[in-house]
């Protein structure tokens, strides 16, 4: 069941079921990978990132996209149905691993949705936050929680002070079309204010 927030939270959360046997396989399969860094500094930006593979964020045949895939679409396709949403194509899914000093500075996605699956999340690290326009938003999560909002939303990584590694699977998806039952009732809504 989705944990629905106030909208005015700007995401959604949920957990993944089995979460301490999906990690350890997950963790293994991460750990297998030969994925490297990525470092990014100007005057605007600091990025360091200990281990990822965004570069291949749009192969779905990596071995732990497909272990990972039966758990995360059916929660990705329940956000969809909570936002109203018939479909989805999930563009892009990668891991990020951040140890002590890594950071992912403030950034937005180009896809209409994005969230984060938080594989480790010990509690010393740094929580995502996102930034609504008005307020500093840091999602009521912890370890084995996904969260999901707009991705045009700004959010960051904080540093990780922690000596405890953090590891998240991040995922970018499009909502495809309406499902009937929230266009009848926006038809509905919109038909009885055009009545009064």
């Amino acid at each position: 069941m989705i944990n629905k927030l106030k909208t005015t939270q700007y995401y959604l959360s949920d957990r993944i079921e089995k979460h301490s046997e999906v990690k350890l396989t997950l963790l293994d399969l991460i750990d297998q990978t030969t994925d490297g860094e990525y470092t990014h500094e100007d005057s605007n930006y600091t990025h360091n990132i200990s281990k990822y593979d965004f570069e291949k964020h749009g192969d779905m045949e990596r071995p732990w996209v497909k272990f990972l895939l039966p758990y995360l679409l059916p929660k990705l396709i329940n956000f969809v149905t909570e936002f109203g949403g018939a479909g989805l194509f999930l563009k892009a899914l990668w891991f990020q691993q951040y140890k002590q000093g890594d950071i992912h500075d403030w950034h937005i996605h180009g896809e209409n949705y994005t969230g984060v699956y938080y594989l480790e999340l010990p509690d010393d690290t740094p929580r995502t936050k996102i930034y609504n326009g008005e307020q500093m938003i840091v999602p009521e999560v912890k370890e084995g929680d996904l969260c999901t909002f707009p991705a045009m939303l700004p959010h960051i990584a904080m540093k990780n002070e922690s000596l405890a590694r953090k590891t998240i699977i991040s995922y970018n998806y499009n909502v495809s079309e309406l499902n009937i039952d929230t266009l009848n009732k926006m038809k509905q809504k919109t038909i009885n204010k055009e009545l009064r």
